[in-house]
């Protein structure tokens, strides 16, 4: 500090160094007024004024005894890096993380694998920190080395989502650059869920089952043995699947703690649980925003065990550092991001920081540290927060205080499909009793996808059918399908929720012409900064758009070098319940749907027939739909296609019959059908809540199941048939005027046996 120094002597002067100084003539020349202003023992700090520093030094090195004279020097406190961008990072002052730091910041002997979309590794803020990168979105273990960009699936959220986790648990900290992680001296495993090879298999970049298992078997093992391991991904489920909830058993037997999000779902489908989060033994962590308050998009449910820092957005499009999570980002960057993805890895942070001060403690042990010292104190636990807000200081100081470690309050258990029945099912709805199309589709779609995962959308009309019926093809597992008035522009939800979902740049396909969707709607679109494409056939009618979207799939895959269509089904063009049921095979294996009157074909679909030459016709519906002779001419135009009927006497039996074949096909890949989604087909309206549906269809690997009366309120004997004992999850898909509450526990029930 200027104007100071500090003397230490060999010995104390006799009669105190204090008076010794002030008897100092020469020093008293060189520094007039100066004053001691700490002394004991044999050093003396002394205040010798600005500009004195120089004189005063060389009198009191002339002094018998003085063995050193220095400048005063100021210091940080150890718990406050010196990252330049510390000061922005509102998450540690909200977590009181400093109180923890001045106990531990991390040691590299405790570790965080974080299983996520890959870690830029050339960051500069973490690679310090990184000790290992695999890659494991095959199933098999590919070891990358340290220092590499390990993300490598370019859709969506997955170039970036590993690098921000990474940066929340353990950006390096204290290192003069950017910002400090929860735990800014832990080690990071860096384990990649999805690759450019992933996609290729998958066509997004959502991870499996496969690659999530895989990873959680690594870290548990040999040569990785980590700590914490952090799930910030994750899906509404009626149930964690056995061969999930096997692996995490197995890794909290090798001592590992668990943490995952608890989903961003509250909005789109509330109170309904995300899997891993509500597995049994996983630390599930909501979200908090700046403020302390549980974010507007936090799950509610009653398996959440405590919130974090999460962020709270002034809107969906602004997320800024004042009330977001600043964290890394990749090339050596920083982002504002908000998420209960955002908010794990800081839980999983101070579980790091709890285990550096007491490694020997169990999961068990962690997670009741870290619940317990959750505040305010004496706060009942709630759906919404669990036990509270994170308290790094609060865990990490009961850690240190040494002593047993109580039991974690017992988590309500969740269901492990295979296991025994219950009524419990989820519902993707608005929540509010009322279902129709804009709204639906909005919801189901923030259910399908996180921010950015979308590869394109589909956008149809929301009161007219005719032209939406092929779009579940074009939407497959990676597109949201959603609606909109056809005049006046999108509707506000429609394009928030177009934001949300897709990247700007990307194509939205508009289904018919500007009868169906007028040109401020396309405009709409573009000027969200979407590429537009319509489909639909000049001049003709909803056959046109179908044969317009089956030429799209087929380039589109093409373009990806997929094989070509083999398949199509064959609908009536009137009776839509017929071809939005036959939408779940049409979505999840890419079959283009073509239309037919029941005693004829129309030139647009011959046309289609002949140009994409399937070897399989599935014609839906009985011969009243669509009658044999058409099937019959359907297959001569095809080339001596062989035709399938996927029918029944009902719409109900006839949904039943697609959802068997695509059952069989499941099957046929080496998967299973994991989930029954249930709709209506005897409401009028119908068609665009069972079309919007396709997409969880397709990428949860589920079924659809039909219920009768506009209302929902009968459950036929076929449904019944069908479902009994299959172990499937149950989703509902749509609100209480649908589908009432005790029709999903119904048909939950049936599902576990009760039939």
């Amino acid at each position: 500090m200027p104007g100071a120094l500090a003397v230490t002597y060999e010995r104390g002067p006799s009669g105190g160094i204090a008076s010794h100084l002030l008897g100092l003539t020469a020093l008293t020349q060189a520094a007039p007024g100066f004053q001691t202003v700490a002394a004991a023992g044999r050093v003396a700090v002394i205040d010798v004024g600005e500009g004195n520093e120089a004189a005063a030094a060389a009198v009191l090195r002339g002094q018998p005894g003085v063995i050193a004279v220095e400048p005063e020097r100021s210091y940080a406190f150890s718990a406050e890096p010196d990252d330049p961008r510390f000061p922005e990072q509102w998450a540690h002052e909200l977590a009181n993380a400093t109180a923890a730091w001045d106990r531990t910041t991390g040691t590299h002997d405790v570790t965080v694998a974080v299983l996520d979309s890959g870690v830029d590794g050339r960051h500069a803020d973490l690679r310090g920190n990184l000790l290992e990168q695999v890659d494991v979105s095959t199933g098999l273990v590919r070891r990358r080395g340290v220092g590499q960009a390990n993300a490598t699936c370019g859709t969506g959220v997955a170039p970036h989502h590993g690098t921000n986790v990474a940066g929340v648990v353990g950006a390096v900290g204290d290192n003069g650059q950017g910002i400090a992680g929860a735990a800014w001296r832990v080690g990071i495993v860096d384990v990649a869920l999805v690759s450019a090879e992933s996609r290729a298999r998958t066509g997004g970049c959502a991870p499996t089952d496969r690659a999530v298992i895989a990873g959680l078997q690594y870290v548990t093992g040999d040569p990785a043995g980590v700590d914490v391991v952090n799930l910030s991904l994750g899906g509404t489920d009626t149930g964690c699947p056995t061969a999930l909830q096997a692996a995490i058993d197995d890794a909290r037997a090798g001592g590992v703690v668990v943490v995952a999000a608890a989903g961003n779902t509250q909005v789109g489908a509330p109170g309904t649980p995300n899997v891993p989060a509500a597995c049994n033994g996983v630390v599930s962590v909501g979200a908090a925003g700046q403020d302390g308050v549980v974010a507007d998009y936090s799950t509610r449910h009653e398996t959440v065990d405590l919130v974090a820092p999460g962020g709270q957005p002034d809107d969906e499009e602004t997320c800024d550092v004042a009330r977001c999570v600043l964290t890394t980002h990749p090339d050596g960057r920083y982002v504002a991001v908000a998420g209960t993805s955002f908010a794990a890895p800081y839980v999983a942070g101070v579980a790091a920081l709890v285990r550096s001060v007491r490694p020997g403690l169990t999961p068990d042990q962690v997670e009741s540290l870290v619940e317990g010292a959750a505040g305010p104190p004496g706060r009942e636990r709630t759906d919404a927060e669990g036990w509270g807000l994170v308290d790094a200081g609060a865990a990490v100081a009961a850690a240190a205080a040494g002593g047993d470690v109580v039991s974690p309050a017992a988590d309500p258990p969740f269901r492990v499909r295979g296991g025994s029945g219950e009524d419990a099912f989820l519902r993707v709805a608005r929540g509010d009793g009322k279902t129709e199309p804009v709204t639906q589709s909005v919801r189901v779609s923030q259910a399908a996808f996180g921010a950015g995962e979308a590869t394109h959308a589909v956008l149809a009309r929301a009161d007219v059918y005719a032209d939406a019926l092929a779009g579940s093809t074009l939407a497959g597992a990676t597109a949201p399908v959603l609606f909109t008035p056809g005049e006046g522009g999108l509707h506000a939800a429609t394009a928030r929720e177009l934001r949300r979902a897709l990247p700007a740049g990307r194509v939205v396909y508009l289904l018919g012409g500007e009868a169906a969707l007028d040109a401020s709607v396309e405009q709409g679109a573009r000027d969200l900064g979407y590429a537009v494409k319509r489909l639909r056939v000049e001049g003709q009618a909803r056959e046109g758009t179908a044969r317009a979207v089956a030429a799209e799939v087929a380039a589109l895959r093409q373009a990806r070098r997929d094989p070509p269509v083999n398949a199509v089904l064959l609908a009536n063009r009137v009776d839509w319940p017929d071809a939005v049921a036959a939408g779940q095979l049409s979505a999840h294996q890419q079959l283009p749907v073509l239309l037919a009157y029941p005693d004829g074909l129309d030139q647009q679909t011959k046309e289609a027939l002949a140009a994409l030459g399937p070897e399989r016709i599935y014609v839906v519906g009985g011969t009243d739909v669509v009658g044999d002779r058409v099937a019959a001419d359907a297959a001569r135009i095809a080339g001596g296609a062989t035709v399938s009927r996927l029918g029944g006497p009902t719409r109900t039996e006839t949904t039943l019959a697609v959802s068997a074949e695509l059952e069989r096909r499941i099957g046929a890949a080496g998967e299973a059908v994991t989930e029954g989604i249930v709709v209506n087909l005897d409401r009028s309206d119908g068609y665009a809540h069972v079309l919007s549906a396709t997409v969880l269809v397709a990428r949860r690997d589920s079924v659809l199941v039909g219920v009768r009366r506009a209302a929902g309120t009968e459950i036929p004997r076929s449904t019944i048939d069908y479902a009994c004992g299959r172990g499937f999850g149950t989703l509902l898909a749509g609100d209480t005027d649908l589908l009432p509450d005790d029709i999903g526990a119904t048909v939950a029930r049936v599902f576990r046996g009760a039939c």
